[in-house]
Order: C-alpha cells, then sequence, then structure tokens
C-alpha cells in the first residue's frame, strides 16, 4: 500500500485518471510531485491520500498519548492504519514509524511560509 498526500498524489492520479497537480502542503517526506525513478508502481496494490491537516493533529495526539516524537507523515501513517484496522478486525497490521517530531519543532503549527504560507495544520 502506498500513502500519498491530497495535494501531491502522482500515483493517485494516475491510478484513478485524474490529472495530477502538485500543489505545496506541509507534509514534508510525501508528495514531492514526481514518482522517483526507482518507485515500481505496479508493485503497489493500493493508494490511499491523507490530508496534511490531519496527519499533524493525529501526529500530535499520538506523542501526547504514547510519549513516542513520531513525525508527520507518520500520523500520515497512522491515519491509514486506522482506516485499514476498521475493515480488518482481528487481523495484525505492522507499519514502521520512519520519521521523528524533533525536526518540526521550530513548524510545529505546520506552517511553511517558503511555500506560499501552507499552513494545513492547527
Amino acid at each position: 500500500m502506498a500513502i500519498e498526500v491530497n495535494k501531491s498524489a502522482p500515483l493517485y492520479s494516475e491510478r484513478n485518471n485524474l490529472t495530477f497537480e502538485h500543489r505545496p502542503h506541509n507534509l514534508m517526506g510525501l508528495g514531492g510531485g514526481v514518482l522517483s525513478t526507482n518507485t515500481v508502481s505496479a508493485l503497489v496494490d493500493e493508494v490511499r491520500v491523507v490530508d496534511g491537516n490531519e496527519a499533524w493533529v493525529r501526529m500530535k495526539q499520538f506523542i501526547e498519548h504514547e510519549r513516542v516524537p513520531v513525525g508527520p507523515t507518520c500520523g500520515a501513517n497512522l491515519l491509514v492504519c486506522e482506516e485499514v484496522a476498521l475493515t480488518h478486525q482481528k487481523k495484525n497490521i505492522v507499519t514502521v514509524f520512519f520519521d521523528s517530531s524533533w525536526k518540526y519543532a521550530s513548524r510545529w503549527d505546520g506552517f511553511y511560509p517558503e511555500y506560499g504560507g501552507v499552513d494545513d495544520a492547527t
């Protein structure tokens, strides 16, 4: 399964015959606007998109509750895992947290002025 941010989802767009347009967003690490050259899209069985605001909110909830300093892309990962868990009850779901919140201390509100004031997060 692949996760893309809703403002920059080239694989999702391709799969759903949508016109792709990269727009600035607040999930650095997701949605660079292009598929990397090492992406083998045929290996991806499903693509889900997340909202940057929701990912930041979920990240902060997780940090507060679990005391594990994950980053906003991990918040996106959590959102998708929680969606999957609703339809696959009594199954184990494994995910990897690949980011840490320490890098976002100066951006804790999710505001990126260099990208035209992207401030999806609250």
